[in-house]
């Protein structure tokens, strides 16, 4: 198990830390003696050489405070430049802190961040490349990618079967980076933590829409709800049956003005392209139902005559596009092109309608 856990933890200093950062294996090592007494949680940021910088240093020294007082550092020195380089500072035998920081060629676009780890006994290093980050949040990425490096290099303090570290190590330090080492490697388990479900266009959805609907011949104009369930035929959803009931109300003026009834039935097979949040269909439907007609004014003969009622069917194109809303529900607009057939119905033999709905799908 020992075995194991170490290698959960190898990761997390890995991929902060570019491998050239570490010393060769060729020289020899440099890290601090060990000291006796407690070290203070105390991080030192050398400043940089050069001015002026490629960042808000004001920004990046408060920003970086803040990073670092999660990790239980107390005290952020920052200092002048010592005139020994930074590799000569990493040697002295009694470092004044845990780590110190520094910025190299901070006024370049690319500044990298080198950090002497007393903890650890480790240099690290790392460049940032800012010239693609706006000036204003050219600090905030500084200080958060100094912060990242600094906990990668700290990692080694978590493990049970590290090598002890080099100096004393103040409790808040070895805590924050045994927490953050516990939140990486510890997954959450149980139905309370399931992800979130990402919206799918290729599901089994409720449709429900407000609908308008016109018969040419007749110059019919009906309103009405339409309600029914959209499937998937096949795995990918590439092939849907759309099954609906729909009923309206309408006022016609062929001849005479007219009221109208509809209630129906519907069946359609869609060829479907969904995406993750959209979806276009297309494809041919049948509609049959029973339509109610009724003239409103006029003698008994010409309202028999016009009146009337009896089975209408309908057949034409559906296109229809799908967007995701919010959650399971969906915004679907569906338009509809076809030719009616009934003697008796709503509308005479023949006639062209146009039908277009605007409404709401729930994938349950």
């Amino acid at each position: 198990m020992k075995y194991a856990r170490r290698l959960i933890a190898v990761p997390l200093m890995v991929c902060a830390v570019h491998p050239s950062s570490a010393r060769g294996d060729d020289e020899p090592p440099t890290s601090p003696a060990p000291i006796p007494g407690a070290m203070p949680a105390r991080v030192e940021l050398a400043r940089p050489a050069c001015s002026p910088t490629s960042f808000d240093e004001r920004a990046y020294i408060k920003l970086l405070r803040i990073e670092l007082a999660t990790d239980g550092v107390a005290e952020l020195e920052v200092r002048e430049t010592p005139a020994a380089s930074s590799s000569e500072a990493g040697e002295r035998a009694s470092p004044p802190s845990l780590a110190l920081l520094e910025i190299r060629n901070a006024c370049a676009p690319d500044p990298t961040i080198a950090i002497d780890d007393a903890a650890t006994g480790k240099r690290v290093e790392r460049a940032v490349d800012l010239g693609s980050v706006t000036p204003a949040a050219r600090a905030r990425v500084l200080a958060l990618a100094t912060a990242e490096l600094l906990r990668a290099s700290w990692a080694e303090l978590a493990l049970p079967d590290a090598p002890p570290p080099r100096v004393p190590v103040p409790a808040p330090v070895k805590r924050a980076a045994t927490e953050r080492l516990r939140r990486a490697v510890v997954q959450p388990r149980g139905p309370d933590h399931r992800p979130p479900r990402e919206p799918t266009s290729n599901g089994l959805f409720v449709i429900a829409s407000p609908e308008a609907r016109f018969f040419y011949e007749d110059r019919l104009t009906m309103g009405g709800v339409r309600l029914g369930p959209s499937i998937p035929l096949n795995r990918g959803g590439s092939l849907r049956l759309r099954v609906h009931a729909a009923t309206g109300y309408g006022v016609g003026a062929a001849e005479d003005r007219f009221d109208a009834w509809l209630v129906t039935g519907g069946l359609g097979v869609l060829a479907a392209h969904a995406w993750r949040s959209t979806a276009l269909e297309l494809g041919p439907q049948f509609e049959m139902g029973w339509g109610w007609r009724r003239l409103r004014d006029g003698t008994e003969a010409t309202a028999s005559a016009t009146g009337g009622d009896g089975v209408m069917g309908t057949l034409s194109i559906l296109g229809s596009g799908r967007v995701h809303l919010t959650g399971r529900w969906w915004w679907i607009a569906d338009v509809e092109l076809g030719q009616a057939a009934g003697e008796h119905g709503v509308t005479r033999t023949g006639s062209t309608t146009l039908s277009a709905r605007l409404g709401v799908a729930l994938a349950p």
